[in-house]
């Protein structure tokens, strides 16, 4: 390989994201495939057929990871136990949580299969655990690497998860693999991550309740809800998602503004019928609060707030899985006490609560601007038909 010349690549992209003053997360797409393809070519002249096309692509995708995290100072490129073996990618694991740790990493690096060898018991054979986990996982230093958050990118249903017993001197037990099929490009990815913290800071207000608001009442107007669309970037291009869709949105909002939120996903009753959705919990003051912005989106009156920060008494028909109590656990006993001057309707008592301010919102018939603007299109339409008709009954009786 010419190390001179690769090491000229990396110095100009290094002059010209200082020149620029970029942020970048990433490399740009042309750079990036440039850089790929000298590596390639790199090994391909050093190592000739003793390597597979595979692990070609495998150490060229790691390669890049590396020029990636030296420009941009991000450090979820690879694990110091993550090693070549043969045809695969190999990380050491010794516990569930490093485990899933090491998933989040795999999952910001956009690595379609890794294996995992571990001695830990609960992680083999047990893909109802492991896919749970990898759902959940909220990744406390850097909330942005979370699975239970990234894992929203893969196309529903396509992660897959195989194990193997193994019995070699001096090595792990088990071997897990864990394969994703990415719905969407790195770049696509954090293109759109980009718009969502420029949106945060335009949404962001002089506190947090106030900022759990306009997060909540924005996405509200912003979206419907369509069963087809999963995800947040399919949710901002079509203006709508489903509950997974929402809690994204809401999670990558709140967490550019600096405020802990999580995604939580669990059953649901909805006419009798049990279901599943996703939602939020948000920490405000110490405390920890539900959010489901999908179930406050009402399609006639806009938004309301029946599930807006709630304790657990009230978040009803919405059941924790057991694999979640510790999250259930942590929620306040009371519901948020929210101002009344966050809302439209100000009729509400002194020690309002979102409980009493949706009572009054449904017996009133709370709508927005928007919806109120539109109701009285319709009234003068009605209106102007009516007095129309009354005209030509007049003109009719005159004849006769």
């Amino acid at each position: 390989m010419d190390k001179k010349k690769i090491f000229a690549i990396i110095l100009s992209v290094l002059i010209s994201v200082f020149i620029t003053g970029a942020n970048a997360h990433a490399l740009s797409p042309e750079v990036k495939q440039q850089l790929m393809d000298e590596y390639r070519a790199g090994l391909e002249s050093l190592h000739g057929t003793q390597l597979s096309d595979e692990q070609i692509e495998a150490m060229t995708k790691e390669y890049i990871d590396k020029v990636e995290s030296a420009i941009t100072g991000s450090t979820y490129t690879t694990s110091e136990n993550r090693y070549a073996d043969e045809d695969k990618y190999v990380t050491y694991v010794n516990s569930a949580d490093e485990f899933f740790e090491e998933v989040c990493y795999q999952l910001k690096a956009h690595r379609k299969i890794e294996y995992y060898d571990t001695d830990v018991e609960i992680l083999y054979n047990n893909s109802d655990y492991v896919f749970h986990g990898i759902d959940n996982y909220y990744f406390k230093d850097d909330p942005m690497m979370s699975s239970g958050y990234l894992i929203g990118f893969c196309t529903q249903g396509t992660t897959t998860y195989s194990c193997e017993e193994r019995d070699i001197p001096g090595e792990k037990k088990y071997r897990i693999g864990i394969k994703f099929q990415y719905a969407y490009t790195q770049e696509e990815i954090e293109k759109h991550s980009d718009k969502m913290k420029e949106l945060s800071q335009s949404l962001k207000r002089e506190n947090d309740l106030e900022s759990v608001k306009a997060v909540h009442d924005y996405l509200i107007e912003k979206f419907d809800w369509k069963d087809e669309i999963k995800d947040s970037i399919a949710g901002f291009k079509y203006s709508g998602a489903t509950g997974i869709g929402y809690s994204m949105s809401v999670y990558e909002l709140l967490q550019n503004m600096g405020i802990n939120v999580m995604i939580v996903g669990g059953n649901v009753t909805v006419d009798g019928q049990e279901g599943y959705n996703t939602w939020n919990v948000v920490e405000l003051d110490g405390k920890w609060y539900n959010l489901d912005v999908s179930w406050d989106d009402n399609d006639e009156y806009g938004a309301v707030y029946d599930w807006f920060l709630k304790n657990n008494a009230d978040f009803e028909r919405h059941s924790y899985k057991d694999e979640d109590s510790n999250i259930k656990d942590m929620i306040s006993e009371e519901s948020c006490s929210v101002p009344r001057e966050l809302f439209y309707n100000s009729e509400v008592s002194d020690n309002n609560t979102t409980e009493q301010y949706n009572y009054k919102i449904i017996k009133k018939k709370h709508m927005t601007p928007g919806q109120l603007a539109q109701k009285l299109w319709y009234l003068a339409i009605y209106l102007i038909v009516g007095i129309a008709y009354i005209i030509r009954r007049k003109k009719i009786i005159e004849k006769e």
